[in-house]
């Protein structure tokens, strides 16, 4: 066991995304699409590769469809999602939820 000093929650997601197997798919649940942004661009900034899912107009359905087809076929380590982009998702290869 390691303890940690974590000065944000994404601070501490990102420790916890790191310490995963980064061939383990994870998928990464925030409460709102501004939020999902957010944590997808500062997921960016510490190197972590990810893209942003969500269901609105700013992400068509052939972006979704790509961002889950890397995802599933493992070319996407993380997908950053809310509650309404995953919706009806079937991702059974899927390792991690956070």
């Amino acid at each position: 066991m390691k303890f940690v000093r974590i000065s944000s929650e994404e601070e501490a997601l990102a420790h916890l995304i790191d310490s995963l197997d980064p061939t383990e798919p994870t998928i990464v649940f925030c409460d709102k699409k501004t939020r999902v942004d957010r944590v997808s661009e500062f997921l960016m900034n510490r190197k972590i590769e990810n893209l942003p899912f969500f269901d609105d107009a700013k992400m068509n359905a052939q972006m979704r469809h790509t961002t889950l087809s890397n995802f599933a076929e493992g070319n996407l380590p993380v997908i950053v999602c809310n509650n309404l982009g995953a919706r009806g998702l079937s991702l059974p290869n899927c390792k991690h939820v956070i």
